[in-house]
């Protein structure tokens, strides 16, 4: 298998933006970083398949997560929590009760030097280099504390530059990703470095991608569909020059049979490219194939292909995505509810959706939301039982932590069903009293956007959670 190839695809995708809103999306508490600042790369250490003796985290269900660094946004413990959940632990808070305390310390530093000003004025100092130094460490009741020390740096550039950065314009992104993907997976396995893949961070996924790529993808579980899966989603550029150009024979290697997925799977990226509808028999077809990644490129392909078409589609698309939906790998599951939210069959697709909400994989639970797109949501009718349903799964949603990257999402949909959703009533509300309690800024984006769907929900308008309380509690 190429796996470079599959690896050179996941690193293109640094040159895309992650997506900007519902799940991982950038809003309150976000990890990214101004435009205008550094951001410091580091060359990966090669890294072949490790063998992994019995770890100390075995039999740890729940985690206390702390992660203690001085950075004025905090990117490490989202990604460590997502892939923590990925891996079926629960991440509480440091003050909950929990089976080990895991603790990040980290300290960085700014490093720079004198360089000559082009106009030869003098010499500016600059910073363009960094260090992160810390350690990793886990505590478990009775067991002797573990430890991994957490060290990289990136000397300053040499040469011409041709800006000047302070030191607190500097982006240490690039440089705790490897580190601390390596230490978690020392504890948990190779299975980090997939779980990776589905955090919103740039670094975090193109370090995740070159390390399953150093180790090898046919000897981790779950890593060759999950490296296909992200680089399909995301948009990454590929090359066809090993493919015909005709769509007849296009169509034919999307029939072969044989262990050459590869093969089949670049067919279908091809003919996705050219939007070619006359594919979308053997897609449908081939959405029950043996080889999990080629069930994957069928569903993507025909999500590509019938992106947003004001033509009728044809019968067999949403129903065989929506099978899909129940498709025994999760990869292939996630793509489906993809794909059927870039069609959008109406509203005969929201009960197959609401369900995939609740699917027990988290990354399938995530795009199930996000597939359902207020926009169109508001401007589709929908049975008031249909509604009731997806409301009730969606005020499920937005209590459930496991779920916190895509409350932004859930509101926005919860608004959009408008009155239909007034079985939310009470979760919007007990939303209010949690962001109330911690003391968030009442013109925040969750608070606002909570309010803005209560006010479209219940069509009245109140400043305080408690008057909003009161109300409910007299219907």
């Amino acid at each position: 298998m190429n796996n470079t190839k599959l690896r050179d695809q996941i690193i293109g995708l640094a040159l895309f933006s992650m997506v900007l809103s519902g799940c991982g999306g950038m809003g309150i508490g976000s990890t990214a970083a101004p435009t205008e600042m550094l951001l410091l790369t580091h060359t990966p250490t090669e890294k072949p398949l490790p063998t992994y003796t019995p770890s100390p985290a075995s039999g740890v269900h729940s985690i206390c997560l702390i992660v203690d660094q001085d950075l004025p946004l905090d990117p490490i413990s989202r990604a460590i929590w997502r892939i923590l959940t990925g891996l079926d632990l629960q991440v509480v808070d440091a003050k909950s009760g929990c089976d080990a305390k895991l603790n990040i310390d980290l300290a960085y530093e700014a490093i720079g030097k004198s360089y000559k000003n082009q106009d030869s004025s003098g010499n500016s100092y600059c910073y363009t280099g960094g260090e992160i130094q810390g350690r990793m460490t886990l505590s478990i009741p009775g067991n002797e504390q573990w430890e991994h020390p957490i060290s990289r740096k990136k000397s300053p550039a040499s040469g011409v530059i041709f800006t000047c950065p302070k030191s607190d314009e500097v982006n240490f992104n690039g440089l705790w990703p490897e580190p601390i993907l390596d230490g978690l997976a020392l504890l948990w396995g190779p299975d980090v470095y997939v779980q990776a893949l589905n955090v919103r961070v740039e670094e975090v996924l193109t370090t995740a991608a070159n390390s399953l790529e150093e180790m090898g993808t046919d000897e981790i579980e779950g890593a060759t569909p999950a490296l296909l899966l992200y680089s399909l989603l995301r948009g990454a550029s590929y090359s066809y020059s090993d493919m015909p150009e005709d769509i007849s024979s296009l169509i034919q290697i999307l029939e072969e049979n044989g262990e050459n997925w590869e093969r089949r799977v670049t067919a279908a990226r091809r003919l996705a490219s050219k939007d070619e509808k006359t594919a979308t028999p053997t897609l449908i077809h081939i959405l029950e194939d043996d080889n999990v990644q080629v069930r994957i490129a069928a569903a993507w392909a025909l999500g590509k292909i019938w992106h947003l078409e004001e033509e009728e589609l044809p019968d067999g698309v949403i129903p065989a995505l929506m099978k899909a939906l129940e498709d025994r790998e999760p990869w292939v599951r996630e793509t489906a509810a993809w794909s059927l939210g870039q069609l959008w069959g109406g509203a005969d697709v929201i009960p197959a959706l609401t369900r995939a909400i609740g699917d027990p994989n988290l990354s399938v639970r995530e795009t199930a939301i996000n597939a359902i797109p207020s926009f169109r949501l508001a401007n589709t009718q929908v049975d008031d039982s249909v509604a009731a349903d997806l409301a009730l799964t969606l005020s499920q949603a937005l209590e459930d932590e496991t779920l916190r990257e895509c409350r932004y999402s859930v509101l926005w949909n919860l608004e959009a069903l408008g009155p239909q959703a007034m079985i939310a009533v009470p979760a919007l509300i007990n939303r209010l009293q949690v962001l109330d309690a911690i003391g968030l800024d009442l013109t925040g984006a969750e608070y606002r956007l909570t309010r803005e769907a209560l006010i479209e929900i219940t069509e009245q308008r109140f400043l305080d959670t408690a008057e909003w309380q009161e109300w409910w509690e007299q219907q």
